[in-house]
């Protein structure tokens, strides 16, 4: 399993790439992504997250996202994508 603690720089471009690579070397991995620092995301942000969990899914891996702030949980269950990621 592979905790990441998030900061202000939500999801980049090179931080799903890393993540990416990862899930292929230890496959049916467990990635968790910790929020509790994060108030706010991008739409962009959001549309790596969907990203990565598409490409982590080929993987074989799976992705937790936690301590979501309840702005972006709001976000989350209005877009639908809290049926999409697992949220813990």
């Amino acid at each position: 399993m592979l905790h990441i603690q998030l900061g202000s720089r939500v999801m980049t471009h090179e931080l799903c790439g890393v993540l990416h690579k990862w899930a292929e070397a230890h496959p049916g991995a467990r990635i968790v992504l910790d929020f509790e620092n994060v108030a706010y995301m991008a739409s962009e942000a959001v549309a790596h997250l969907v990203k990565l969990y598409t490409g982590l899914k080929h993987d074989h891996a799976t992705m937790t996202i936690t301590n979501l702030h309840p702005d972006l949980m709001e976000i989350f269950r209005i877009t639908r994508l809290d049926r999409v990621f697992g949220l813990g």
